[in-house]
């Protein structure tokens, strides 16, 4: 199904989610058409819509394995984990950037932050986004009430799903590295690093050794020529 008017995504997909109380209904709507939803524990997670007005959306940010597009995320991350660290505490375990979009003028970040289950989470996640200026600094931006949007999700993206249903303080792996032995991802390349790092040290102090030798030896010979 295709939505005409972009306003009403955000409206239909929590209309949906508020209806999940019970039953698990897949489906979400981004960009005007039906996204794979899982439900989660009601409760845990919330979602955060943030619009960074002025900001341009480059063609790399198409991909979501450009360079630009993990730094673009890494750097959202950054902004948004201690907001929701500083409130919850040990009650917070992971945040994660579900999508990012366009408009003419900016460009809007969507996050899910899995917490601790709690009916009061919702207004806590609510809270922190407000203060006396009217405003909020995030980076090198200015959210004002109008630019963010906090809703309690009772549905996340099912690719997402494993991340936003696991609350244990070691994250699931990456899919490159799923499969792989911590061996060969982590104690060879380790190994390796070492003895690269061993062997320069030994390199240079090999040669400090050997200017060190001629020098003493050039030195010897001088004095050895003018006792004679």
């Amino acid at each position: 199904m295709i939505l005409q008017d972009p306003a009403k995504y955000l409206d239909i997909q929590q209309y949906l989610q508020e209806k999940l109380e019970e039953d698990d209904l897949p489906i979400a709507v981004h960009r005007g058409r039906f996204l794979a939803v899982k439900q989660v524990e009601k409760n845990s997670v919330v979602q955060i819509v943030i619009q960074l007005l002025g900001e341009k959306w480059p063609y790399s940010m198409r991909d979501e394995k450009s360079d630009y597009r993990l730094n673009y995320t890494d750097v959202m991350l950054h902004l948004i984990q201690p907001k929701f660290q500083s409130i919850f505490g040990e009650h917070y375990y992971r945040t994660v950037i579900t999508w990012m979009d366009k408009t003419a003028e900016s460009v809007i970040v969507s996050a899910h932050i899995l917490l601790d289950p709690d009916p009061d989470n919702s207004y806590h996640a609510t809270k922190i986004w407000f203060t006396e200026y009217g405003y909020v600094k995030f980076g090198k931006w200015k959210l004002f009430p109008s630019n963010l949007q906090v809703v309690r999700s009772n549905v996340v993206p099912l690719r997402f799903y494993e991340y936003l249903s696991d609350r244990s303080y070691l994250a699931p792996k990456s899919p490159e590295f799923m499969n792989k032995s911590p061996i060969l991802t982590v104690t060879l390349p380790a190994f390796a690093i070492l003895a690269i790092g061993i062997l320069c040290c030994l390199g240079c102090l090999s040669l400090m050794h050997h200017f060190a030798y001629d020098s003493r030896k050039q030195i010897y010979k001088v004095k050895v020529g003018n006792a004679q």
